[in-house]
């Protein structure tokens, strides 16, 4: 039986499919200070994993003694980015383990992408099956129309401009099918062409930033995995460019539709709400490069204002650790330290930043009293 870190006593969450048993905080950690995966069994999962990737394809037994792997679907959402589409489809046939269904969820305002996923049909892996569904935009509603037309176990999620190491889906796969209590709720890949992390002393005294990596902060800002793990390692929520769920998760969570073309952290408002219930993991194993391609991208001020206001949203659903208090205070530290550079150094770029602050907050106030926030404000 696999132990999260993370979790005390147990529990069964009642949800056909999915299963919580047994889980408590092991007894004593795999790497003092990591928030990695012990099993009851020393080395037990590491063992299962790395014969699985000596032997070939994970396989599950399943009852009446047959064996074979666990079924799974993956969604690309795009708008707008047929070149993207390509080279990623590229990398998702190239995998060792092609998903049993690749469904492009496509919002564009023409039909280059259809044409892209048409012309790959005929030479697509025999073992798997690839086609184009249209959606209206937003990222939410996307992935809940790929949700609505799959069948799959296990959900994979990548965005249309990342390109997966071809080990990518059997090392996730591998992870869900090594956890035969299903207890691991999602996994997710790790991205190897991040920024460095630039941890500055304000920053994380403001709650704008944290050491800790991979973690959701009280004022709703979140850290991504920096450094790579040795083994998957727990975490607070999961990047939308490489997540997957395990079908019953969206029995009780499911995207946001609400969430329209004029918010972010669609990603991490998902996963962390699943993190209410149950663990998730990354995996090192599970390599993936993300381009980020510049069509339909915000500019760095628009952006900082949609972030903004999207944080401030969930800030006020009160998941887990979210305080108002602390988004507040990382607010206006913000605008003051930035505001305090930018006439320090005379930077344009921190003065942007001191002026994107100042815009979000008016535009808090400016949906607080037209009622345009998205999450009703709590009594």
């Amino acid at each position: 039986m696999l132990y999260p870190l993370s979790y005390e006593g147990g529990a069964t969450d009642g949800i056909s499919g999915f299963r919580r048993h047994g889980l408590r905080r092991a007894t004593a950690p795999c790497r003092p200070g990591r928030r990695e995966w012990c099993c009851a069994g020393e080395g037990r999962l590491r063992a299962k994993m790395q014969s699985r990737s000596q032997g070939g394809a994970p396989k599950v037994e399943q009852a009446g003694g047959s064996a074979h792997a666990i079924a799974d679907d993956l969604i690309v959402c795009t708008r707008n980015r047929p070149s993207e589409v390509r080279d990623c489809l590229a990398t998702v046939a190239a995998q060792t383990r092609v998903p049993v269904n690749v469904v492009v969820v496509d919002s564009s305002g023409d039909d280059a992408t259809l044409r892209v996923v048409e012309a790959l049909v005929p030479t697509w892996p025999a073992s798997s099956s690839l086609r184009h569904v249209r959606s209206e935009p937003a990222t939410t509603r996307q992935r809940n129309v790929g949700i609505d037309v799959t069948r799959g176990v296990v959900v994979h999620f990548v965005d249309d401009d990342t390109l997966l190491d071809p080990g990518y889906i059997e090392a996730v796969l591998g992870l869900f099918e090594a956890d035969r209590t299903e207890a691991i709720a999602g996994v997710g890949g790790f991205v190897t062409n991040q920024p460095e992390h630039r941890l500055t002393f304000v920053d994380e005294l403001l709650g704008l930033d944290s050491r800790r990596e991979g973690v959701v902060l009280p004022s709703g800002r979140n850290t991504r995995l920096y450094t790579e793990p040795a083994w998957p390692v727990e975490v607070d929520w999961l990047a939308g460019c490489a997540m997957s769920f395990r079908r019953a998760v969206f029995d009780t969570v499911r995207p946001d539709s609400r969430r329209g073309t004029n918010r972010n952290g669609e990603d991490l408002d998902l996963s962390y709400r699943v993190r209410q219930h149950w663990p998730l993991l990354i995996t090192p194993r599970a390599r993936i490069l993300h381009l980020e391609a510049a069509e339909g991208r915000r500019t760095a001020e628009e952006l900082a204002v949609v972030e903004m206001i999207s944080r401030y949203e969930r800030v006020l659903a009160g998941t887990g650790v979210y305080s108002r208090r602390a988004f507040w205070i990382s607010v206006w530290g913000q605008l003051a330290w930035f505001t305090f550079k930018a006439a320090v150094t005379l930077s344009r770029s921190r003065f942007a930043i001191a002026r994107a602050t100042l815009r979000g907050i008016r535009a808090i106030r400016a949906a607080r009293r037209s009622g345009l926030l998205i999450l009703a404000e709590p009594a």
